[in-house]
This record gives C-alpha cells, structure tokens and sequence, in this order.
C-alpha cells in the first residue's frame, strides 16, 4: 500500500489536534510478563451500582458494564451489580454530574457509584469536556459518557467502552503512568485489604481517598464529603 506525501501530511496534523482536543491520558502501557507474574489472591468481588441516564439504552449499560467485568477479570476480581437505577444527567458541565454524585450517600450494598450520562446537543456542538471522570475524595463515586457524537470524539482513540475501563482503574485506586505495573500492584494491594476486612466481618471494598487514605466503610466515605453531599464537589478530579 502506498501513501502519498499529502495524507501523509495531513496525519501528521491531524491526529496531534485530535490527541490534544480528546484530552488524551493513560494508566500506562500494560505490562503482560509483568502481570503473569503476579499472583493476584483469590477471588473478590466489588459492587458496582449503577445510575442510568433516560436517554442511554440499556443495552449500551450491559455492553459497557461487560467490558468492565472482562477486564477486572484477569485479577480475579468479580463485578457484581446490586441494582441499576434510573437517572438524568443534571447538567451540561461536568461539575454539575459531580455535585449530584457527591450529594448520593454511598448505600449499602455499593462498593462504588457509577452513572452512565447521555449526551445532548450542547455536546455535539462544543466537543467533549471529558469522556469520564472519577472524584478522588474517595474513589468511590465516577461517570462515563455512554454516547459520543462530536466530530472530535468520533474520531478520537478511544470508545465509551475503553473509557467506562479506564474510569474502572480510577475507581480501584490507580493512577495515570507511564506503564500499567504500578496498577498491578495497587490492585493486588487493595484486594488483599479487602480480603481481611471481609475476614473480619466488614463487607466492604475500601475506598481510596486524597494522599491514598483507605476508607474502611460506607461512613468514612460519606462523612469524607460531609457538606458536599449537598454541594460541588471539589475540582480535585480523575478526567480522561
């Protein structure tokens, strides 16, 4: 196959504008030799409940709550899903899905609070502000764009799917990097918590807030937010 030097041209120009308006970022290059070598414990199980915009098929949930379960799948590490409730996106900004996330106590039996949000008309003309998001006060609440339709979004490198994984490892605690081993480890990490927790008697999948606090309990998680459960959260946030 040959390309001449005009497209070459232009994908030179092209897929940078496309990198820097998609706000592109990574948890890192995944490190196979790496994660065969790492024994991850015995099964765990986290719980996700999900919220759904009205204007998002639950067929496209299932489809990105699948991708998730695939892929926390290779650390032993099972997605359950106590319920999906109905849902409308309260704003066009993203600090305004945040605020109303921050204002929903995390109810037992929710590990994590996951909304999928729809998109609107102000979307496809403005462009993506980010395809998901997750609050670091407790890495315990986050959302993922269900649906794009923007030029930009539709012809950046990443899907709703990819987006809804990566937003998962935000939700586990991990971090943007160079290579994904520093995951590995927090994975492994914050499963063997979990598992002497639950020994102990307390079924709950620690959340992670600032400075990497582990908070052992729906309550710590809630009381984190104290006032902002009826105000914007902060704009101390995981973004893709």
């Amino acid at each position: 196959m040959t390309v001449n030097l005009r497209t070459m041209r232009f994908y030179i120009i092209i897929i940078p504008f496309i990198i820097i308006l998609s706000g592109c970022s990574t948890l890192g290059l995944p490190q196979q030799d790496k994660l065969k070598q790492i024994d991850f414990g015995a099964p765990e199980t986290i719980r996700f409940c999900i919220l759904k915009d009205d204007r998002v098929a639950q067929a496209k949930v299932d489809e990105l709550i699948e991708a998730i379960r695939l892929e926390l799948s290779q650390y032993a590490l099972n997605m359950d899903i106590p319920w999906v409730r109905p849902w409308k996106r309260p704003g066009f900004w993203i600090k305004d899905i945040h605020a109303d996330l921050a204002a929903r106590p995390l109810e037992e039996p929710c590990d994590r609070l996951l909304a999928f949000a729809g998109t609107s008309a102000g979307d496809f003309i403005l462009g993506a502000q980010t395809y998901g998001s997750v609050e670091t006060t407790s890495r315990t609440k986050g959302f993922v764009f269900a649906e794009w339709y923007s030029l930009v979004e539709l012809l950046s490198f990443y899907s709703p799917q990819s987006v809804a994984v990566h937003e998962s490892y935000h939700l586990l605690g991990c971090k943007h990097g160079v290579t994904m081993e520093a995951c590995y480890d927090q994975l492994k990490r914050i499963k063997a918590i979990t598992a002497k927790q639950r020994k102990a008697g307390n079924d709950f999948f620690p959340g992670i807030g600032e400075d990497d606090q582990l908070l052992l309990s729906r309550d710590e998680v809630n009381n984190k937010f104290g006032s902002r459960l009826r105000a914007t959260i902060k704009s101390n946030q995981q973004t893709h």
